[in-house]
């Protein structure tokens, strides 16, 4: 642990943090893309990071820069408190990046393996990949650049597939702080709201967010036992995991 820290404390304080706004950022990329989608939660990485906020760097330093983020970003996953997948890694990337001033490209490409599909995510500067093999791309050819699938559409893509009902009030609730159950809620919206609570994986976190709260008694019998089944599964899971 010791050489960790002396490790840590070796690093430029620039490096320091950078190292600590990855470990911060990986848990909540990886929440933000399970609550909202890869679109939204690009859409709202730009809008939280707008491109120029930082004076950018010259090209070559702009380069080295790039692959010391994405080395700090790699120590992040593999010494923080949460790995993430490949793609809430890159996202972390992107942003960390982009704050610095420095416009990376986020790939996403694919390829069959023994008839399986195997997708993969990373980010790019100036054409050459950032903390991954240089011939990714020959591994898993890429679709078009994902900043352009992402912002084809842009105008459309807030009001193509409105909220619904259910996925309004779990935002509020994991957003903002614990909701009262709706009024006009019948029979029916029960059941939805635990179909998109499960599809989006939120049950335990859901339930942890509500329960010490005073709307808590005032949430339907059916929906409480539910949310505290699925936390105690998910725990359990958890624990089996850890063995």
């Amino acid at each position: 642990m010791w050489r960790r820290v002396r490790k840590f404390f070796a690093l430029r304080r620039a490096e320091r943090r950078v190292l600590v706004a990855a470990i911060a950022l990986l848990p909540l990329m990886a929440l933000a893309l399970r609550l909202l989608g890869l679109k939204r939660c690009y859409a709202g990485l730009k809008r939280l990071t707008p491109a120029g906020q930082a004076d950018k760097p010259a090209p070559d330093d702009a380069h080295q820069q790039a692959m010391r983020t994405a080395q700090l970003v790699h120590l992040a996953a593999l010494h923080g408190v949460f790995t993430g997948s490949c793609l809430s890694r890159s996202l972390t990337l992107w942003r960390l990046l982009r704050r610095q001033g420095i416009e990376g490209e986020l790939r996403i490409g694919a390829h069959k393996d023994a008839g399986t599909l195997k997708a993969h995510a990373w980010v790019e500067h100036q054409g050459r990949a950032l903390s991954d093999d240089r011939r990714i791309g020959e591994r898993f050819p890429p679709f078009d650049r994902a900043h352009d699938v992402l912002e084809q559409n842009g105008a459309r893509r807030h009001t193509a597939a409105p909220m619904t009902q259910s996925e309004n009030l779990l935002c509020a609730c994991l957003r903002d702080g614990p909701e009262a159950w709706p009024e006009s809620a019948g029979a029916e919206f029960h059941g939805q709201l635990r179909q998109t609570a499960a599809y989006h994986g939120v049950q335990t976190l859901l339930y942890h967010r509500l329960r010490t709260s005073p709307v808590w008694k005032d949430w339907p019998t059916d929906i409480r036992a539910h949310l505290q089944g699925e936390a105690k599964d998910g725990v359990a899971l958890e624990l089996i995991r850890k063995r």
